[in-house]
């Protein structure tokens, strides 16, 4: 939505923009975090079936550990 505003802000009054962007960045903040960490693990899953099977479990914790991050941030949200 604050990507069609940019492109598509001339077409709105400015009083009009800065509600829905004043709303859109609230939401940014309430998702941001769950958001980051799904692209994290999803990026990390990624890498991680590039990797022969016996360096798989490398990643183990670290996977885990944004698991637990992102199950709080979305309890949160």
């Amino acid at each position: 939505m604050r990507a069609a505003f940019e492109v598509f802000g001339d077409a709105f009054t400015p009083k009009t923009i800065k509600t829905h962007l004043k709303g859109l960045k609230g939401t940014g903040r309430t998702l941001g975090k769950v958001r980051d960490l799904d692209v994290f693990m999803e990026k990390a899953q990624a890498y991680l079936e590039t990797l022969p099977p016996e360096r798989g479990a490398e990643l183990g914790p670290l996977l885990e550990s944004w698991r637990g991050e992102r199950e709080t941030a979305r309890t949160k949200m």
